[in-house]
């Protein structure tokens, strides 16, 4: 086995870390949404009404526990809500799921969101526990949810890290990525001629450069909030700010803090790592591949500091099984773990028969 440190491999003349904007936002939070690492926070656990944003763990888990193309009847309780903003249900008017969908996370309909969490959940006040309990599940421990779609009710809350948790999760599923990332749209009622025209509430996605979702919320006791998303030459970042002065501008600050000074570094699981010499094989060398992937978000005033520890059997003796674990690479960032994966056989060697041993 042969142990290599690589030390400061991406050092160089980066710049200082720039200072980060300065928000009006109550809470703020700036996250990477593929490692979850907080690039920057401000008040990132203080309880707060979340309004309208609440709707991204309805959608998320409606689709959880119900199919887009079911057909939903509008309840009476859901065409009665009139506080905000609605899309004009009446009771016993039948959509499919994900048209109520639309209307709630584009449009930001009230009245859909109810409607959907009655036909998800059996009821309102059911799907609203079942909310809660699925922020616990992600880790969202300072979120209580009592209703769909955000009226502000004492014990109705979050926090901007939380909603970035969940929101990190809903972008996993490529439904709700399609939704949040739809500009206008339009939906149509099943049993009247009826349509209602959406046009999506979150003014970065026309704006900002790689903006591609998620959702505004706006109550008097919220004040003005956002959770923005947006991706960069493959990097996800989720901007959250909460009782903002300026919402768009202010997630576009963070967003740009982020892209313009944080460097991610990844090795994929699969990717290959090295080749290795093999005495006795029916091939002379051997891919060596990342098992798992590791990966991390660093400032890049600091990546002079993420080093490899590289264990490696550089010589392995045949046969070699596809998949068959051939050492193990631990990253660091100033001195710190912050991940390692095996590093395995990227395919299988024979040994080569007898008779062909002298043969090159």
């Amino acid at each position: 086995m042969a142990v290599a440190l690589i030390a400061g491999w991406l050092a160089g003349g980066h710049p200082a870390l720039a200072d980060p904007p300065r928000v009006s936002a109550d809470a703020a939070v700036l996250m990477d949404a593929e490692t979850g690492q907080v690039l920057y926070a401000k008040n990132p656990h203080k309880r707060r009404a979340p309004a309208s944003t609440t709707k991204i763990m309805t959608t998320i888990l409606a689709l959880e526990m119900a199919e887009l193309t079911d057909v939903v009847v509008v309840d009476p309780r859901a065409a009665s809500v009139e506080v905000g903003s609605d899309v004009g249900l009446r009771a016993g008017d039948r959509l499919t799921l994900e048209d109520l969908l639309k209307a709630s996370l584009i449009g930001s309909a009230n009245d859909a969101a109810v409607a959907v969490a009655d036909h998800a959940g059996g009821s309102v006040d059911l799907f609203a526990d079942l909310m809660t309990r699925k922020a616990r599940i992600l880790g969202a421990r300072n979120t209580n949810f009592v209703n769909p779609n955000g009226y502000s009710k004492s014990q109705h809350y979050s926090t901007a890290y939380d909603l970035a948790l969940i929101t990190r999760y809903a972008l996993l599923d490529e439904r709700f990525s399609e939704i949040v990332g739809t500009r206008e749209d339009r939906v149509t009622w099943l049993n009247r001629e009826h349509y209602a025209e959406l046009e999506n509430t979150n003014h970065l996605l026309k704006t900002y450069d790689g903006a591609d979702g998620v959702k505004t919320g706006t109550t008097r006791a919220a004040g003005e909030c956002l959770v923005a998303s947006a991706t960069r030459q493959g990097r996800r970042l989720i901007a959250v700010v909460l009782r903002s002065h300026s919402r768009f501008g202010e997630a576009a600050s963070l967003l740009d803090h982020g892209f313009q000074n944080f460097y991610r570094w990844r090795l994929g699981a699969g990717e290959l790592f090295t080749l290795v010499p093999v005495q006795g094989g029916e091939t002379n060398h051997l891919k060596v591949v990342v098992e798992r992937t590791v990966q991390t978000t660093v400032p890049l005033e600091e990546l002079g500091q993420v080093e490899q520890k590289v264990t490696l059997d550089r010589h392995p003796p045949v046969p070699v099984r596809k998949g068959q674990v051939l050492g193990e690479v631990v990253l660091y960032v100033a001195g710190s773990e912050v991940g390692r994966t095996p590093l395995v056989a990227g395919e299988e060697v024979k040994r080569r028969p007898w008779w062909k041993l002298d043969e090159r």
